[in-house]
């Protein structure tokens, strides 16, 4: 914290020393904001340049502009924005100036809405979706939006299961892929960092597939009713962003004053209502509210499982635009509900087992961005806090049968009896869990030009608390909800040290105007450190630094076919890094009970069982921070309205977190229960009445470490031909290849479950090949936007082809590299052993066609999304998808024959602006 402290000292003093009254008397500066004309909302990524010196800027978040240093008398302004008019302006500057611009939309015959995904206006690669693209794709949740992406497709959410991001990879990714995502809501960045809502023992995908411990953020939670748009930076990130491996995804929410908006939607799995208005106070102060409900059954004749969500968001803006120095303060309330539950069905569950999850979150946090404009340097102070708190709650009450099953009454280390559990019983676990978020930023930002050249500096640091104050696991040991796996104890989640990182970023954008050849650089440097860990670990006292670059060359602008035609070049390098979470950096002891004696009678009292308790710390503290490193280069073209973009990347990342098996060795005495006779006993046998000999034995528990690989490769395109009057529609083109390759970079621990003469497996197998696996897809689809304003609709026709996906495992010849025997030995696995008759259980022999390349047979999807307006305050919109479909049977390179079925999807929604 003392670190935080000394930074916001120097940046107050930077922004004294910086600070003037007045500019230079032949300098002047302008500054406005850029609206839509209809709306009055504003325009972000707007640019705003000076006709005669090329000098320039984009608007901001807000839509607000500032050049500084304008040389006094006559000048021309031009701003543009995609799919609006042109705004020129001339001005004689002889004072600092404050003006507005209002943008009109291109008008064509069919008043055109933009309800695709566009390209960003970025160095980088990144996709921005308007209100209106959002609006057409009718989501239930923000996993919906994703199908606009290049290379997303639309396919059926299940919503009772957590839905974790993934981007940019051939599979469904891994838990590194969604933990390294980071989505940002209003300036603001969500963790789950403290989230320890794990049920150990747990193996129903029913229980482990909602959990999120460890995976990232769960997409359902994000309400789509507010979203006023959606920015997702697959590239390089600035170096503003920390925390994120991935990529990163900001929402920008409505700050506005609406209409009073009603939507309702329904298909055969759910329903969902969201009612929200935007309210005018007064010139500078707006309100917006937005209340939604979702529930989710997956199968209509199963009474059993369904989700719930409920959102509630509160949302004040003051913006004194007006003012010299204007501000604009953002304070947000926001509520999120989500309620897993498997509800007891009596009529087709007699045990009524019943599991429920629920998690309530309540998110307070305000922004601050003050324009100064009375400096010649010192251009913009921002200050985010950010602060969450959520009660999770997992309940599972079961039938359980015990069936006799002998089981320790202790969890210290050492040798004592056990207990018998009950043939049958109900049992009762609760995992509570409350964790909380605390964080805030701060940045400035210096505009200023040095040797002919603009400089944007941006200098911030941001700091972030995580902390989890529940009960943790609770439940009877005596009675335990999975016999067979019980190695933990309940622990409480507040005895855990909270989790705290620092960071400090710096970074200039550059302009360096050649002729008329415009190469703009954005470069970076993130520095960022973790708190309150022990001396122990690794992390303590290091300092992780994230180097980042994006470049831009745009050429000088041309004429094509009667049309200006602009071409530029983007060059991205970034090293991007995330830090272990809580589950990661404190992991539950394991305590493996080694039974000893089973003395079982028909008389309990006379029935003895006795253990020997071993604890294992699996806490790693040599883990360190998952790091990936990106690179980028990418195309784009623009003839009029129409746009071309390709880019290729390639991400690695060397060190992703995994849960790795590992086994150690544990002795026990092994009691003969046969050398004590149950006749005539009128007590418990004692130990030493038993015969007994020393015994080994392997077990198995997880560590984390950094032994996860994953590389991406890729090729994503979109092409967008804007309005084709011929046909009245706008054509668009997307897609993306994408290779990725998951792999291991450790050893792994492996033994068998065989049993050898009544005694258990006596080795352990250490595999050192290349256990990788390749994925990769091609896929596009073609979109056809049909608006006819006259009769109020508009129809979208999408072909979504996946051409190809396949799946490879990389050669390894199923011998594992050595092997350890009971006394701790390790010894070389050689090609004989195959044929032993104990060592043969560790080859992991293949089958002939393992190491094949599996491909899958082209899949083509017709869907159809209809939007009808009625009157000016009603629209009706439904869509079908997979309407028509193309999925050919096919035969695998084993010979197995594939076939393939894809059921239609639909549903409808209905839109009332009051």
């Amino acid at each position: 914290m003392k670190y935080f402290v000394l930074f916001v000292f120097v940046l107050s003093v930077l922004f004294g020393g910086f600070t003037s009254e007045a500019l230079a008397q032949n300098t002047f500066s302008l500054r406005g904001k850029v609206l839509d004309s209809e709306t009055q909302t504003s325009l972000e990524f707007a640019s705003v340049a000076m006709e005669n010196t090329g000098r320039g800027c984009i608007t901001d978040s807000e839509g607000n502009f500032v050049i500084k240093n304008i040389q006094k008398g006559t000048q021309r302004i031009v701003v543009s924005y995609l799919g609006y008019l042109n705004y020129k302006l001339e001005i004689n500057l002889q004072q600092d100036t404050l003006i507005n611009i209002d943008l009109k939309k291109v008008k064509t015959h069919l008043d055109e809405l933009i309800v695709i995904a566009q390209r960003g206006k970025k160095r980088t690669s990144s996709t921005q979706i308007n209100r209106n693209a959002i609006e057409h794709v009718q989501p239930s949740s923000f996993t919906d939006i994703l199908e606009l992406l290049p290379g997303g497709i639309s396919q059926s959410n299940s919503l009772v299961e957590a839905n974790l991001a993934s981007f940019r990879e051939a599979s469904g990714g891994t838990s590194n892929s969604s933990l390294g995502t980071a989505f940002i809501i209003d300036g603001m960045q969500l963790s789950n960092d403290a989230q320890l809502q794990t049920v150990v023992g747990a193996y129903d995908e029913e229980i482990t597939e909602k959990n999120t411990t460890g995976r990232g953020i769960d997409m359902r939670m994000i309400s789509t009713d507010d979203i006023e748009s959606v920015e997702i930076i697959s590239g390089v990130s600035s170096v503003e962003y920390g925390e994120v491996t991935n990529s990163l995804v900001k929402v920008k929410r409505m700050f506005r004053k609406t209409p009073l908006s009603i939507r309702v939607k329904a298909n055969p799995k759910g329903k969902l209502i969201s009612i929200g208005k935007g309210i005018a106070l007064n010139s500078i102060h707006t309100l917006n509210t937005n209340l939604s409900y979702l529930k989710h059954v997956p199968d209509p004749r199963n009474k059993k499982e369904e989700y719930s969500r409920l959102t509630a968001s509160l949302r004040h803006k003051y913006s004194n635009s007006e003012q010299l120095n204007p501000m604009v303060l953002k304070t947000t309330f926001d509520y999120t509900g989500s309620f897993d539950d498997d509800k007891t069905d009596v009529e087709q569950d007699l045990q009524g087992d019943v599991f429920k999850n629920s998690y309530n979150q309540y998110r307070l946090g305000s922004s601050l961005d003050w324009y100064v404009n009375t400096s010649k340097w010192f251009t913009k102070l921002s200050y985010v806090l950010n602060s969450s708190y959520a009660h999770q709650e997992s309940i599972i009450d079961k039938a359980t049968s015990g069936g006799t099953v002998a089981m320790p009454v202790g969890f210290e280390e050492g040798v004592r009896d056990g207990i018998y559990l009950p043939s049958s019983y109900r049992s009762l676990l609760k995992v509570d869990g409350k964790p909380l978020l605390i964080s805030s930023k701060i940045k400035a930002l210096f505009a200023f030009n040095l040797t002919g050249l603009k400089h944007e500096l941006l200098l911030g640091s941001e700091w972030t608390y995580n902390k989890n104050l529940g009960e943790g696991r609770q439940y009877n040991i005596n009675l335990p909800t999975f016999p067979s796996f019980e190695s933990s104890i309940p622990r409480r989640s507040k005895d855990i040290p909270a989790s705290e990182k620092l960071s400090f970023f710096l970074g200039d954008n550059l302009t360096i105007p050649i002729q008329k050849n415009l190469i703009e650089v954005n470069m970076g440097l993130r520095t960022s450190s973790a708190l309150n860990v022990g001396s122990r670990y690794y992390i303590n006292n290091r300092f992780y630094l994230d180097p980042r670059i994006n470049i831009s060359w745009s050429l000088p602008k041309f004429t094509t076919l009667g049309e200006v035609t602009s071409v530029s070049f983007n060059l991205s390098y970034g090293v991007q890094t995330k830090f272990p979470g809580l589950s990661y950096l404190y992991p539950e002891l394991n305590y493996h009970h080694s039974q000893q004696l089973n003395f079982y009678s028909q008389n309990e009292k006379l029935s003895k069982v006795n253990f020997k308790t071993s604890v294992s710390d699996p806490t790693n503290y040599n883990l360190k921070p998952s790091i990936n490193r990106k690179k980028e280069i990418g195309l784009n073209i623009k003839i009029g309205q129409a746009y071309f973009q390709v880019n290729c990347f390639e991400e690695k990342m060397t060190s992703g977190f995994r849960n790795t098996g590992y086994f150690e060795i544990l002795k026990y005495r092994k009691y003969d229960a046969t050398t004590v006779s149950p006749e005539g006993l009128t007590e418990p046998p004692k130990l030493t009445d038993f015969t007994w000999k020393e015994e080994k034995e392997f077990n198995a528990y997880n560590y984390a470490d950094n032994t996860r690989l994953t590389v991406k490769r890729g090729v994503e395109y979109q092409l967008d031909l804007g309005l084709v009057r011929k046909i009245s529609s706008r054509i668009s083109l997307n897609g993306a290849w994408y290779k990725t390759k998951y792999d291991i970079s450790g050893l792994e621990y492996r033994t068998s479950d065989v049993i050898l003469n009544g005694e258990k497996y006596p080795y352990v197998g250490i595999y050192n090949w290349d256990k990788g696996k390749t994925y990769q897809q091609f896929n596009s689809t073609l979109r056809i936007n049909t608006q006819v304003s006259k009769l109020g609709l508009i129809f979208t026709t999408a072909i979504q082809s996946m051409w190809f996906t396949s799946r490879k495992n990389q050669y390894n010849n199923g011998m594992p590299s050595y092997y350890e025997d009971m006394n701790g030995q390790i010894k070389d696995y050689k090609p004989k052993d195959t044929e032993d008759y104990i060592l043969t259980h560790l080859y992991k022999k293949t089958y002939a066609n393992a190491f094949d390349e599996f491909r899958d047979a082209i899949a083509v999807d017709l869907n159809l999304k209809v939007q009808k307006s009625i009157g000016d305050k009603m629209k009706l919109a439904f869509y079908v998808n997979s309407l028509l479909d193309y999925y050919p049977d096919f035969h695998r390179r084993d010979g197995f024959l594939v076939r393939r079925r894809q059921e239609p999807r639909f549903g409808m929604e209905l839109n009332i602006n009051l």
